[in-house]
């Protein structure tokens, strides 16, 4: 990366990333735009990417040729859902990805100085969310959890999304840059190292606060591997794997004492599920019982998912926690192999990049993890992986070389 002066170019492009961000990450702007008008948005970078870098478009093909052939096989498959739903399917994952591309380009034009203002804007986007909704949670500690409905007929769901109050898809991407910020405390020092650090506790317990219990799972348990993977020290590494061995066996019993001592309602019963289940009893899960139903509708037509046309089968397909899952039971082993595999090769296009860590590896397998468990196809969390962290390695990384 070059410390270079900004050019006409950069100013306009830099501030149409912007605004696609924006669209992308605050929740008025995000549910008061159509996924139509958001992809006729991002058509003048795809143009830009044609005539000024296409060498980004001849590495990338492949990706955008398997979201033409979802959209093709959607309106095959299950031809009564009307062209236009079928190619939703297809619009929605390349909004999904679309930051890459955005990643893509500022990493060919070199220019640092671009890439700290695309970095700048992400992080005050989700400052601003994140200020609005602590004030939220203050009022109302279940909020979060209630904008995770996609309902956009209730007036008080609106009313929040119109005060840029996060709800899943905020809570999800806060999540995935926590265990980052372990990775960039292990691998600097000084300063950079104690902020990092910093950083990581505050957003845990913002994550706590927004009572999103698999996000607080997954958060802990990825901090854990990436800190055990990372340390050197085997006596360290032994203590830390001791630690974590020991708090596993008295699990049951620490959530259960959560529960009855935590301030947080749905956390609290989660816990308290979850503990008690793990001490033998049987756990009633709305969840267990949707992933059990998606299992059935994808085996009982692996090639091409269940028949769409079925309210039951379209409710449970809606209601999924499971993206995976969901499209295994929707769309079949075809459609999903081809959503696994744009995912595939751009963390793998990701990793190859100059600058780039290998330790965030960690983010993309944690967003697999999450994929199987819940929703993924959520903007705000792939311009978190797919763009915010990406650009602060190339950050971090010149600070070094510097």
């Amino acid at each position: 990366m070059k410390e270079k002066t900004l050019s006409f170019e950069g100013v306009i492009l830099c501030l149409y990333s912007i605004i696609l961000i924006a669209i992308f990450i605050l929740p008025y702007l995000k549910y008061n735009t159509t996924y139509k008008l958001d992809f006729f948005l991002t058509i003048p970078l795809l143009i830009y990417i044609c005539f000024r870098y296409p060498l980004i478009l001849k590495e990338n093909v492949s990706i955008l040729i398997s979201i033409i052939f979802i959209g093709i096989l959607s309106i095959l498959v299950n031809y009564w859902m009307g062209i236009v739903r079928a190619i939703n399917t297809s619009i929605i994952i390349y909004l999904c990805i679309f930051s890459y591309f955005i990643c893509e380009v500022f990493n060919f034009r070199d220019n640092i100085t671009e890439i700290r203002i695309i970095v700048l804007t992400i992080v005050v986007l989700l400052m601003i969310i994140c200020f609005n909704t602590y004030k939220e949670l203050e009022l109302n500690p279940g909020v979060a959890r209630l904008l995770a409905y996609g309902t956009i007929e209730n007036e008080e769901i609106n009313l929040y999304r119109f005060s840029n109050v996060g709800g899943f898809g905020f809570s999800y991407a806060l999540g995935m840059i926590n265990p980052y910020f372990i990775i960039i405390a292990l691998n600097n020092k000084g300063l950079i190292k104690v902020i990092s650090i910093l950083f990581w506790l505050i957003t845990y317990l913002f994550c706590i606060k927004l009572q999103y219990t698999t996000l607080i799972f997954l958060i802990t348990f990825f901090s854990i591997c990436i800190t055990v993977q990372k340390i050197k020290e085997l006596s360290i590494r032994l203590i830390i794997i001791f630690i974590s061995f020991l708090i596993l066996i008295i699990l049951p019993s620490v959530l259960v004492y959560l529960s009855e001592h935590i301030q947080y309602i749905t956390l609290a019963q989660h816990f308290q599920d979850i503990g008690y289940a793990l001490q033998g009893e049987e756990l009633n899960s709305s969840r267990q019982q949707i992933y059990s139903n998606l299992i059935i509708m994808f085996l009982n037509n692996p090639l091409f998912g269940c028949d769409l046309s079925d309210y039951n089968n379209m409710c449970i397909i809606n209601e999924s926690h499971s993206t995976f899952l969901g499209y295994l039971a929707g769309y079949g082993i075809i459609i999903t192999g081809l959503f696994i595999y744009i995912y595939y090769k751009i963390f793998n296009c990701v990793l190859k990049l100059k600058f780039i860590n290998n330790d965030i590896k960690w983010i993309y397998i944690m967003f697999i993890v999450c994929g199987v468990l819940n929703p993924i196809t959520a903007f705000e969390i792939n311009v978190v992986i797919l763009l915010l962290i990406p650009m602060m390695e190339f950050c971090l990384n010149y600070i070094k070389i510097k």
